[in-house]
């Protein structure tokens, strides 16, 4: 993973990886970013596209429940996200 950074209003980046690889570095490679992008966007979309054409049959029965899916599994992921620094605001509070 690569240029994991949440930049404020203010203009100051926070660095939301614990990846050795990234920490420490505000520069991307390419390949990193390419490798991204692979796994991101291409690959799934690849992937959809042969489900869809080798088992039609499969496609048109989960399109009904398609945004209800999306809709779930996007939430778990924000919601990762948002509880992963529960704790430490429970402990230290929310900053001044």
């Amino acid at each position: 993973m690569c240029c994991h950074f949440l930049t404020m209003s203010n203009g100051q980046s926070i660095l939301l990886t614990n990846d050795p690889y990234v920490r420490g570095s505000n520069d991307c490679e390419i390949v990193l970013m390419g490798r991204s992008y692979v796994q991101v966007v291409l690959a799934p979309v690849l992937v959809g596209a042969c489900i869809q054409s080798s088992c039609p049959q499969i496609i048109a029965f989960i399109i009904p429940f398609a945004p209800l899916i999306a809709v779930l599994v996007s939430s778990l992921l924000a919601s990762r996200f948002v509880f992963s620094c529960t704790l430490s605001l429970y402990i230290y509070g929310l900053p001044d």
